[in-house]
């Protein structure tokens, strides 16, 4: 019956009828193949959303540990910044401020042989003495961090003489 083409409203008991009918032929259940297709399909997808969720995980521990060694390398430079390598040409540094603490061994060479004064402002001979130098970090003490190297030129400086000479040179002793 094709009730949309006529002006005919349908019998409601015809068109209960032809539901009922339709209902019990569609409820007789399912079969053995349509559980094991909707099994497998189920299985496949959750296959897919385990292998992501371990890739993701991967991913995750390894952007970890990249961000550790940076956070690390940061300080371990930082520190290095704030020796003289006249000072100490060598030297040893246990880094707190993460997990667990980070050993610092650095040794300095120096790059230039000579010393060269440093200048004042005037163009005058300073009280200072200054020489480069290229110091080697390792780090060491946590896995993560484990070996990893760091190079940096450094300014090493020593003072020659109590006083500048200049206008303010006279005043501090």
């Amino acid at each position: 019956m094709n009730f949309a083409r006529t002006n005919v409203r349908p019998n409601p008991r015809t068109l209960a009828r032809t539901i009922a009918r339709t209902a019990r032929r569609s409820q007789r259940g399912l079969s053995m193949i349509e559980t094991v297709a909707a099994l497998t399909i189920l299985a496949i997808g959750a296959a897919i959303i385990f292998s992501w969720t371990a890739q993701t995980t991967t991913v995750l521990a390894r952007a970890e540990l990249a961000e550790k060694r940076h956070l690390a390398r940061l300080a371990a430079l930082d520190y290095l910044r704030t020796i003289n390598p006249v000072q100490r040409p060598t030297g040893e540094q246990l880094l707190r401020g993460g997990d667990t603490p980070i050993k610092l061994r650095w040794t300095s060479t120096a790059v230039e042989v000579a010393a060269r004064p440093a200048l004042s402002e005037a163009g005058q001979a300073d009280a200072y003495v200054l020489s480069m130098y290229d110091v080697k970090g390792v780090l060491s003490q946590d896995p993560a961090v484990e070996g990893v190297v760091l190079e940096v030129s450094l300014v090493g400086y020593k003072m020659t003489r109590t006083g500048s000479g200049g206008f303010f040179g006279d005043l501090i002793k």
